[in-house]
């Protein structure tokens, strides 16, 4: 991506990401030197080139000059030269501290230099000032030479419809794509980034005639402006679109442009419309847009109720992160980072949301190198377990801008074959099934009708271990690969009903994917359910550490369930006087609502009851003859709807 990302990134308002931004200057003066600092300040790196080279030309011993140099190619993603420069840069003798020696890892990695990679990361473990997350991302570039290994899970092939420009970040738009593109469509139309001579990015459509053929791209209708536009997302079945503009005005009273930080710098900003037979309509921007920071890289859930979208805003974890906000009514909710358990201190980019499985790409995580693509699935807004594809969806190269409708297909930008341009690649899932698969389903107990978008966690018992789903059919069937001879634990909600527990054995199971379907129970006054793995031991009211896991979900159900007032009801065996029992379940009862309000549930919503040992699962006339095991089913903790505000 020699050039999109370099325009993409210097819109971003980024730090230095190469060798520092240390004040450097060369041995002796040199006018070259000091014409390309002006450009290099002002983000024109291809003209700042221009003049460094002139500067080295004059003083080849120069640090300063080679340092810049090497700066200028990284950040327009030039990683070939990059690596030229870097390398005159060290063979001078400068030497590298910890920060320089990660970057320089990452560009020798990316052009497949492993062996020189690795020397320069055993120098970095050397350093006094490490990063664990760099650590481990280094580690991962060591590994890189057998990135092929697994490459027959994908096939990936150059689309038609790319042009000897830059070409990327394609999203599905009625029966074809819409994508980004800064090739020249007619005399007119071949316009510069002026502060550094590249064409604006526009945006063009094009549709499928077959699987290999598409018909000639055209400009996109509307979102014409003299600038760069795009990435976007459409939603609402194609009638709203959100995009990304640079907001560049004309030039204010106060002497900056309009869109433009108290630097003087532009900024990317988010805009919305409405398309009315096929018009772009009633333009307006994102109410969290801001002139100090850049706000883009949109993509919308289905439903339109959801955005994720890129921002470097001021409470971000550095570089570029991620941010969600919701749509109510007309209005869209302040912007909440999605945490440290998906943003780094790089650069997150390019999300794309397909269901509730959320695709971006990033180059402070672990991967092949540049940019890779990552996917995790969001439940209640939070990121499960994050994955990287493997080749050939992954490269060397930068690789982002991932689309897919969940149908086993789709689209992923890449410099790959060209470094000099990006080109838009059909990806095609060719793995074969897994031999062992569960495909999971929630339904309602009572109806028998299976729930739509419900929320299931699926857990390996032995491990621990999160599975992600591999597919999710119809917006209510999950779909994981399993092992034999294991055991999984379900956790599994909808709005409106009780969070349920279900437990799986795959022991014995010949290769076949099984069908495990939930019953899930409809929240209504007068319900009653059974809190499972909520233990005490004998003769204690003290909760035991296992149950804090299940009591977690139960009160993460409380706060998405507002109104609900509830009964905890506790019950004992019969081991004991009666008497005891009923003050000991009382207790019990009280200790776990002790717990929802420590937890920040609202103690005028709970109850505590006990019943002691009056109300039996099983049986035992004589406790004699009850296993330790039935006397534990009866030492059991019930939630009761008592009413609802």
């Amino acid at each position: 991506m020699k050039h999109t990302l370099y325009i993409l990134l210097i819109l971003w308002l980024l730090p230095s990401l190469l060798l520092g931004q240390e004040n450097v200057k060369p041995n002796k003066y040199n006018a070259n030197f000091e014409l390309g600092e002006q450009y290099y300040k002002r983000y024109a790196y291809r003209i700042a080139i221009k003049h460094f080279k002139n500067a080295y030309e004059e003083d080849t011993i120069s640090s300063a000059i080679k340092l810049r140099l090497a700066q200028c190619y990284y950040k327009m993603r030039d990683l070939k030269d990059a690596e030229y420069w870097a390398k005159k840069l060290v063979s001078g003798g400068y030497v590298l501290n910890s920060n320089q020696m990660y970057f320089f890892v990452e560009i020798l990695a990316s052009n497949q230099q492993y062996d020189e990679a690795s020397y320069w990361f055993s120098q970095y473990l050397n350093e006094s000032v490490m990063n664990n997350s760099r650590i481990s991302r280094m580690k991962q570039f060591m590994s890189a030479p057998d990135f092929t290994k697994e490459g027959a899970n994908y096939q990936v092939n150059r689309a038609a419809f790319n042009s000897g420009y830059r070409d990327f970040s394609p999203t599905y738009y009625q029966n074809g794509v819409v994508f980004v593109s800064s090739r020249v469509n007619g005399p007119n139309i071949k316009r510069w980034f002026k502060s550094d001579e590249i064409n604006y990015l526009n945006l063009y459509y094009s549709e499928p005639i077959d699987s290999v053929t598409y018909t000639k791209p055209e400009k996109f209708n509307g979102l014409k402006t003299r600038y760069h536009e795009g990435p976007l997302a459409f939603y609402d079945n194609d009638t709203k679109v959100i995009f990304t503009r640079s907001n560049i005005q004309e030039r204010s009273l106060l002497g900056k442009k309009a869109g433009q930080s108290a630097e003087g710098t532009t900024v990317l900003k988010l805009f919305m419309a409405d398309i009315v037979n096929g018009d772009i309509v009633n333009e307006r921007e994102f109410p969290y847009n801001s002139d100090e920071f850049s706000t883009g890289h949109p993509t919308v859930s289905e439903d339109g109720k959801t955005l994720v979208f890129v921002a470097n805003r001021p409470d971000g974890y550095g570089g570029s992160d991620l941010y969600l906000s919701h749509r109510v009514a007309d209005s869209w909710t302040p912007p909440v980072n999605l945490g440290p358990e998906i943003n780094t201190s790089e650069q997150e980019l390019f999300p794309y949301l397909n269901d509730n499985i959320l695709y971006f790409a990033s180059d402070g995580r672990p991967g092949i190198g540049g940019l890779d693509v990552y996917h995790t699935t969001l439940i209640k807004d939070k990121p499960t377990e994050i994955t990287s594809f493997t080749y050939p969806i992954n490269s060397p190269a930068d690789d982002f801008g991932f689309a897919t409708q969940g149908d086993q297909r789709g689209y992923i930008s890449s410099n790959r074959e060209d470094p000099l341009n990006d080109d838009i690649y059909i990806w095609v899932d060719v793995k074969p099934e897994p031999e062992f698969c569960a495909e999971v389903s929630v339904y309602d107990s009572k109806t028998n009708i299976t729930l739509p978008e419900p929320d299931v966690e699926m857990i390996d018992t032995i491990s621990g271990d999160y599975l992600v789903a591999i597919e999710i059919m119809n917006d209510s069937v999950f779909k994981y690969v399993i092992e034999p001879d294991r055991t999984y634990k379900a956790i599994v909600s909808h709005s409106g009903y009780f969070t349920s527990n279900a437990h799986f054995s795959t022991e014995g199971l010949e290769k076949a994917c099984v069908n495990w379907r939930i019953p899930i129970q409809k929240i209504e006054k007068g319900t009653s359910v059974e809190l499972e793995e909520i233990y005490y031991d004998f003769d204690k009211a003290s909760l035991r550490d296992t149950s804090l896991v299940q009591l977690n979900y139960i009160i993460k159900w409380l706060e998405d369930n507002p109104s609900i007032n509830i009964e905890v009801s506790a019950h004992t065996d019969n081991r004991g006087r009666a008497a005891y029992n009923m003050r000991l379940s009382e207790r019990r009862a009280q200790s776990v609502v002790d717990y929802f309000v420590e937890s920040g549930i609202d103690s005028t919503r709970l109850v505590a009851k006990g019943y002691g040992e009056t109300k039996p699962i099983v049986p035992c006339p004589n406790p004699a003859d009850c296993s330790e095991e039935e006397h534990q089913r009866n030492r059991r903790t019930e939630l009761k709807v008592i009413g609802e505000d």
